[in-house]
This record gives C-alpha cells, sequence and structure tokens, in this order.
C-alpha cells in the first residue's frame, strides 16, 4: 500500500533544495513527515533523473544539495513550442498593462529567464525577433489597477462590490454588483456580474468603471446561473436574449477570414466551391456583435436569416451613408 499520498511533495524539496542546502531531519520538521518519507521522496527525484547529492555535516547528519544549474536546465530547458506559448503569453497579458497582472508576469519571466540554460536564451531570443502576434491591445486607464484589484478579491471572497458605471451614452450610475468572472476579448475585459439594480446578469466594461469599493456584503448570485452557458451563448462578450440561428453568405476576403478563424463554438463553414461562396452559421443570444463582424466585411457578406439581423444591417448602413452624405 502506498502510504505516501502527497505526490507533490517531491517537486517541492526539489524547489526546496535549489534555494540552499538542507538536512533529513530539517525536510522533514518543514514538510511535517517522517524522515524515511524524505528518503523516498530523495530516491524519487534520482530516479527521475535529478542529481540529488548527499553528505555528513559535523554532527554526522545527512544533508543534501544539488547543483542547482544542472537541475533547473532540466525543469526551464523550453522547447519550441513551449517557447511560442511564452511568447504568446506574453503577448496576451500586454492587454493588462499598467495593472499588478503586467507587472506579476514581468517578475514571473524574470525568475524563468535566470534559469534557463544559455542555448535556450539564445535560441528564445532569436524566435522573439521572428515571430510577431499582430493585433490591438487594450488600453486600460491608470485608476483600473486599483479597480481590477478591488473586482479579483471581490471574487475570491465572494463579496458584493458598490460601482460607479459609465455606460456609452455617457450615464453615470452608482450601483451594486456580485462579480462572477472576468472575461476578455480583443476588445474590451469585461466583469460578468449580477446587476442588483437591474435584478440581472451583466457585463461590464472594466474601463467604464470610474470608482468600486468592497460593501461588505456577501454575493447574491442565482442558484440557477451557470458561467459556462451564459459566456457560449454570446458571441463573443454579450449574451442577450434567447439563442437563434444566423446564417450569413460569405464570398471574397470574408470568406477566406472564416476559414482560418473560430467565431464561435458553435460555427459551421459549408463551402460551395462551383459558385465560390460559403455559407457560414452559428447559434447565439444577442446579435450586436454579429452585426459588427457583418458590417466589417462590408460588400463581401449578407445575412441570410434571421430577418432581423438583416434589417439591423439596414438600418446601419443607412445611418453610415448619411454620415458620407451618399444619396
Amino acid at each position: 500500500m502506498n502510504r505516501d499520498k502527497d505526490f507533490s511533495r517531491p517537486l517541492k524539496i526539489l524547489l526546496r533544495l535549489s534555494e540552499g542546502q538542507a538536512t533529513r531531519d530539517q525536510l522533514a520538521r518543514e514538510f511535517e513527515c517522517h524522515e524515511r518519507t524524505i528518503t523516498r521522496n530523495i530516491d524519487t527525484l534520482r530516479y527521475a533523473g535529478f542529481e540529488v547529492e548527499e553528505d555528513y555535516n559535523h554532527e554526522r547528519r545527512i544533508f543534501y544539495y544539488i547543483d542547482d544549474d544542472s537541475v533547473l536546465s532540466k525543469v526551464f530547458n523550453l522547447n519550441p513550442a513551449e517557447m511560442l506559448a511564452l511568447l504568446a503569453a506574453q503577448r496576451s497579458i500586454s492587454g493588462f498593462a499598467h495593472t499588478f497582472l503586467a507587472d506579476a508576469f514581468d517578475s514571473l519571466m524574470e525568475r524563468i529567464w535566470q534559469h534557463l540554460p544559455q542555448p535556450t536564451k539564445e535560441w528564445y531570443a532569436s524566435l522573439k525577433g521572428h515571430v510577431m502576434f499582430q493585433g490591438s491591445q487594450l488600453s486600460l486607464p491608470a485608476k483600473s489597477t486599483k479597480i481590477l484589484n478591488l473586482i479579483l478579491e471581490a471574487i475570491n471572497r465572494k463579496m458584493m462590490l458598490e460601482v460607479h458605471y459609465m455606460d456609452r451614452e455617457g450615464l453615470l450610475t452608482e450601483r451594486n454588483i456580485s462579480p462572477i468572472q472576468l472575461l476578455q476579448t480583443s476588445k474590451r475585459i469585461y466583469i460578468v456580474s449580477y446587476c442588483h439594480l437591474r435584478e440581472d446578469i451583466r457585463n461590464f466594461a472594466l474601463d467604464r468603471i470610474t470608482d468600486a469599493d468592497l460593501t461588505g456584503k456577501s454575493s447574491n448570485i442565482p442558484s440557477d446561473f451557470n458561467i459556462n452557458a451564459y459566456i457560449s451563448g454570446a458571441f463573443m462578450a454579450y449574451a442577450t436574449g434567447p439563442p437563434q440561428k444566423v446564417k450569413i453568405k460569405l464570398w471574397g476576403n470574408a470568406l477566406e477570414l472564416a476559414r482560418c478563424n473560430i467565431y464561435h463554438p458553435s460555427q459551421k463553414l459549408v463551402e460551395d466551391k462551383t459558385n465560390g461562396h460559403g455559407i457560414l452559421t452559428v447559434e447565439v443570444a444577442g446579435l450586436e456583435e454579429v452585426l459588427r463582424m457583418v458590417i466589417g466585411f462590408c460588400h463581401e457578406a449578407e445575412v441570410l436569416e434571421p430577418d432581423e439581423l438583416r434589417e439591423l444591417v439596414k438600418s446601419r448602413l443607412f445611418k453610415m451613408t448619411a454620415v458620407y452624405s451618399i444619396n
């Protein structure tokens, strides 16, 4: 029978020894286990290929130590795919510029970097110079850092927040919300919350929250609310109304974009190679974000259904022609 059920202890011991040598009885005290357990964990590390050395101190007690460079190089010797993932993570975290998340990631990168073998550092630097992740970056007000801290604390402690929120028309309201989850799109960071003013689930754009404070009251979120079902219903961030099927005819560059992008998990693309067009089908709760995508496709897309979305496109295009004085 396996008496040692803490499978993470060998790794913890490895990290502890990377900070300096320790006697067997010292490790047993630190990890609250028997010295025989420490011996078994050391054997596990050696079997995995880590060179854990042992010797006796002046009191004739066994102590363990490792060659820091050789051990950590095994842990941090990244392969090309892992380095690419790290670059992508750096690009993603840039959306949180000037927040504690970006600062924490910079600190993490420094700690990883100092333990990378020199060949890996050179490879990473070369890869960084030849890979570019293009796309819009989020721009957050400086005050958003404090507000983001409070939101994360409220989510973690399941507490209600009092926020001052400015809507798209510039109207400032004060309301209590129970934050549930952060949701980042390519354009914004949203806080999915239960709004006690509207008595419904709402998405609040982080950059529109002008002030926030913990109320000391516990969150009050409907027991039947499912965050995964809510997010899966949205095209990007907003889930408004019941799910409905959307069919869009695409051609040209719009069709090419649909081939290489997944706009929604429900997405299906059926191509007619004879006529050079494709039918994009999604099932979403809310049409506003789909409308913006269709407008972005310009003359290379036509909404087939629902009729409501066709009318929204016509209305938006009519307003655009008025802006540019097109008769």
